[in-house]
């Protein structure tokens, strides 16, 4: 035999001797001798001592034993039977010898769900003589318990499970039991104890049962919570889970009705809470191993065992519980099977936590197993099979619980391998851009140097040409780092004061041209009632409307694109101002409306292949303006044309309006011929940067080191530096440092403008201590770099004088 024979070999023999050791009632004698020794015993469990009778046509009546009309031994004369879970009639026979001192018992019936207990104690005498004569004299009392009975007739007031029974001394008693109820789904337990016998004395089920109860509903709670701060719907499925299974417990073992008297609902209460159970076990599975990306053959069958639950829900309203009863426990074990079959496949495929689930729909899978048999009769229904199934449901609970920790571990385990891998994406994507620009700039240089010479007008469209397309892979490269500094969120905004009509008029002077291109008219319409100074980022604001704006021309074959910025509320300290691109262009279909934010995303392929782009500008535009404390919206009709517009609370500046990147564009200084020493170690940027100085009538010494230009400064006179910030030997900030170091006045403080393609608001600040009076971006833009030169010499100039 091979080793996976003997592995089922084993495994039969193992479940064969738990359906044994499970299935050990037996009839019993109907006798039950009492000792001076012993304060409890067992009339009714696994292992009992009394004769059971199955009456379902309801043959004997207990009045006809009280009348002494019929004999008990009747009913010793019928074949033992075992209670079932199915419910109806059963007549509990029990001769007890009383050799025990005390008289006082009582019979504790450890399940509440029984519908009807009556109990007749008669002295053995009397019990087998059926005139009625005898029993007239005697008038034995029938004692009742159970839901149907009312609080008066109970012999113990409060507890509905309890009947005291008088067993005189050295004497036989007959015991005559009988239960009725339409369900014994939590099993009979009956025990026979001295009443003075303290019940804390012994392992009670209530105890048992109450505990398990705070455990789920400690889960369930914990696990609300869970939810509302994740709004992982995981976490809901399982607090329903948990909910559920506690009301089931409540409702199985009577505690609903023996604490609050909760009868009339109680077959519904219990029907609905054991098919809400799976249904939402089959939720939380489904949503915890995300089925469907695994197998849609199994994500439909748990449908179906959903849709299955519900008519049997449905169809408790039409039905006998009974045939509810076996219809869900038809449909429990081939739905824990599935779902453990589920988890396996989950493991093998590399999901840890799915361990978890396997161990909990085991654990399910064994006590429904074993619970069937006993249901449809190949064992008896009786301790301690319901607390197997119970046991192992809480089992099952607990080991989910694990399994959401654990995947709460393996999320945080893949988050920090997901943000590193991101950290090293954003910092390639950082160092390629940084890369490719360094020698674009050189290009984009000579371009603009080309045309500012003598050319026919074919040779300036050529270099029209490159110029647009140089910039246009500028514009892509600018993109993706922007996007990769919001990713790695290094992205910082400034908070200085300018004028927002400045900033706004200037960008309609720098798009103007690029529509006069296309034939179309770029208009706005900027209220005057805009506050003169406020408080904010002009640049990210610029960037955000320039992207704006650029998109409306690109998809805009004729006709207008307007800009509005208008105030729609002031406070004494804030102003809510709001700015809006419209254009009559192509427009956007409804459905693609939310796409166009998403990164490296249009609303459709064609979009990519007639107008280009890389489908980043209107997703960072959505950051920015977010980070500036605005959402960016959209109202688009496909043939009619878009509207994007958002809206910014900026405080007022109290500060004078500091000189912007736009003051400087509208119209640069012409600055008198200046010594610039130009440092860069990139051949190819000296030459376009010294070309473009020279056309301005400036002089031009080219240094391609730190230390060059430091020995050059010793030698002779300049009147402003132009510092490349990235070199081998040393970098511009550090050299700037050391010019600041020098003995001679008047060269520690020659103006310092450093030139950089990566200069966000932290790095500017830290130039700017380090001694650089300007920073300048690449690719350089003549008129910014001629205004700044123009200002820091003109201020040069005036404090020379001063001095």
């Amino acid at each position: 035999m091979g080793g996976t024979g003997r592995h089922w070999l084993r495994l039969c023999i193992w479940l064969g001797a738990l359906c044994c050791w499970a299935s050990g009632a037996h009839a019993g004698d109907a006798q039950l001798t009492l000792y001076p020794e012993e304060p409890e015993y067992t009339v009714y469990s696994n292992f009992t001592n009394a004769h059971v009778v199955h009456d379902p046509n309801h043959q004997w009546r207990m009045e006809d034993f009280v009348s002494g009309e019929r004999n008990y031994r009747e009913l010793l004369q019928q074949p033992h039977s075992t209670i079932t879970a199915m419910g109806g009639t059963y007549w509990l026979v029990l001769e007890v010898d009383n050799r025990h001192p005390r008289a006082d018992w009582r019979l504790n019936f450890q399940h509440g769900r029984t519908d009807l207990i009556e109990v007749l104690a008669l002295p053995e005498a009397a019990a087998r003589t059926t005139t009625r004569e005898t029993n007239r004299n005697a008038q034995p009392k029938v004692a009742r318990a159970g839901m149907q009975s009312s609080p008066q007739e109970r012999e113990i007031a409060g507890l509905g499970y309890t009947i005291a029974v008088h067993l005189p001394p050295n004497e036989t008693t007959v015991l005559l039991i009988r239960l009725d109820s339409y369900l014994y789904e939590g099993g009979i337990y009956i025990y026979l104890e001295e009443a003075a016998y303290n019940l804390d004395q012994r392992f009670d089920y209530q105890i048992f049962v109450v505990a398990l109860l705070g455990l789920m509903l400690g889960m369930a709670v914990y696990n609300l919570f869970i939810f509302l701060v994740t709004r992982d719907i995981t976490y809901f499925w399982y607090t329903w889970v948990a909910g559920l299974m506690a009301l089931t417990w409540a409702s199985y073992y009577g505690l609903l009705w023996s604490q609050f008297g909760w009868s009339d609902p109680y077959r519904y209460i219990t029907t609905f809470s054991q098919i809400g159970v799976l249904i939402f076990t089959l939720l939380f599975v489904n949503s915890f191993l995300n089925i469907r990306s695994i197998s849609k053959g199994f994500y439909y069958a748990f449908w179906a065992c959903g849709v299955y639950l519900i008519a049997i829900a449905v169809g408790a309203f039409f039905f006998h519980p009974a045939y509810i009863f076996l219809a869900f426990w038809f449909i429990l074990l081939p739905g824990t099977l599935m779902m453990l079959i589920v988890s396996t496949v989950c493991i093998i495929k590399g999901y840890r936590a799915a361990r978890f689930l396997i161990g909990g729909q085991a654990l399910v899978a064994v006590g429904t197993f074993q619970t069937g048999l006993a249901i449809f009769g190949v064992m008896p229904y009786n301790d301690p099979v319901p607390h197997h199934f119970t046991a192992m449901s809480a089992g099952e609970m607990v080991l989910l619980s694990m399994a959401l920790a654990d995947r709460i571990n393996q999320l945080r385990d893949e988050k920090r391998v997901a943000e590193e891998a991101n950290r090293l994406k954003s910092g390639f994507l950082a160092l390629m851009s940084h890369e490719i620009r360094t020698p674009l700039n050189g290009l984009l240089s000579m371009i603009k140097l080309i045309a500012r010479s003598d050319l026919s007008e074919r040779q300036r469209s050529y270099v029209k040409a490159l110029d647009y397309s140089g910039n246009a892979l500028m514009s892509m490269l600018n993109s993706l780092l922007d996007y990769s500094k919001l990713e790695a969120r290094n992205i910082e905004l400034e908070a200085i004061a300018f004028d927002p009509r400045s900033v706004l008029e200037s960008i309609v002077i720098l798009m103007s041209a690029r529509a006069s291109e296309k034939g179309l008219i770029l208009s706005s319409k900027i209220e005057k009632q805009l506050p003169p100074q406020v408080i904010g980022d002009p640049n990210r604001l610029r960037q955000v409307l320039l992207n704006l704006i650029g998109n409306g021309i690109k998809f805009t074959n004729r006709g207008v694109v307007n800009l509005y910025a208008k105030e729609i509320h002031r406070t004494g300290t804030t102003v809510t101002i709001r700015f809006e691109v419209e254009d009559s262009g192509i427009g956007i279909d409804k459905e693609d409306q939310a796409k166009v934010f998403d990164m490296f995303t249009q609303a459709d392929a064609s979009i990519t292949r007639r107008f280009g782009g890389t489908g980043l500008g209107l997703s960072i535009c959505r950051r920015l303006v977010e980070l500036m404390g605005g959402e960016l919206a959209l109202d688009s009709e496909v043939g009619v044309g878009s509207n994007f517009h958002f809206t910014l609370q900026l405080p007022y500046s109290l500060e004078p309006v500091i000189e912007t990147k736009a003051d400087r564009q509208a119209g640069a200084i012409t600055a008198r011929s200046l010594r610039v020493l130009l440092v860069d170690d990139i051949e190819l940027n000296r030459v376009a940067a010294a070309g473009l100085l020279e056309h301005e009538g400036h002089k031009v010494t080219l240094a391609e080191s730190a230390r060059q230009a430091l020995e050059k400064l010793q030698r002779h006179s300049f009147d402003i530096v132009l510092m490349d910030i990235h070199m081998p030997d040393m970098d511009g900030v550090l050299a700037t440092q050391h010019i600041r170091q020098f003995k001679d006045p008047v060269k520690a403080g020659i103006p310092v403008i450093a030139l950089t393609a990566n200069a966000n608001v932290q790095q500017r600040r830290e130039y700017i201590e380090a001694g650089i009076d300007d920073v300048v971006s690449k690719p350089l833009d003549v008129d910014e770099l001629l205004a700044s030169i123009a200002r820091l010499t003109v201020t040069e100039n005036k404090l020379t004088a001063n001095n």
